[in-house]
């Protein structure tokens, strides 16, 4: 008797070991769908402040855009849009390549080398802000270029109006 007592015991203890498992197991899935809505939420809140950035200073936006000329106060107006816009696929790129997000990182530097395409003025406030922070070798620089590089023919400046500058994806 005492052997068959003994291996009840074992076989309970085992079935807690895997009862244990399986609520670790569930834990874990909840607590990863968690950080998944964490992480789009607070996605979504970074594109709507950067629509809402844009919007406040739509004509300065549009304006730079398309390369129109624009004085030294809008300059800097639309160097920081276009900074707050870059950093807005950078870090959605960066979580792209986190085990949360099933986008591919290479969707984020598309849109930005698309949008580069159409507008030159964005184009060229993109490249001195790219060439002024150094980030020459950093995986979402190299991406947004290459892709750059293999959309150039596909797109033209004129495809598109002022109005749709840099609305891609955010």
């Amino acid at each position: 008797m005492n052997i068959k007592l003994s291996q009840l015991f074992e076989l309970l203890g085992a079935a807690a070991v895997v009862m244990s498992l399986i609520f670790v197991g569930y834990e874990l899935r909840l607590n990863r769908e968690i950080a998944v809505d964490e992480t789009l939420n607070s996605a979504a809140e970074l594109s709507t402040s950067i629509l809402e950035l844009i919007g406040g200073n739509s004509s300065v936006w549009m304006r730079g855009c398309v390369g129109d000329e624009l004085t030294d106060e809008e300059e800097m107006r639309f160097s920081t849009l276009v900074r707050a816009y870059d950093r807005h696929f950078f870090f959605r790129y960066n979580r792209a390549n986190s085990i949360l997000i099933s986008v591919r990182p290479e969707t984020w530097a598309t849109n930005v080398a698309r949008q580069r395409r159409l507008y030159p003025g964005l184009n060229e406030r993109w490249l001195q802000i790219f060439e002024q922070q150094e980030r020459a070798g950093g995986p979402y620089y190299v991406a947004v270029n290459q892709a750059y590089d293999e959309i150039k023919s596909a797109y033209t400046p004129d495809s598109f109006g002022p109005e749709l500058c840099g609305m891609a994806g955010i």
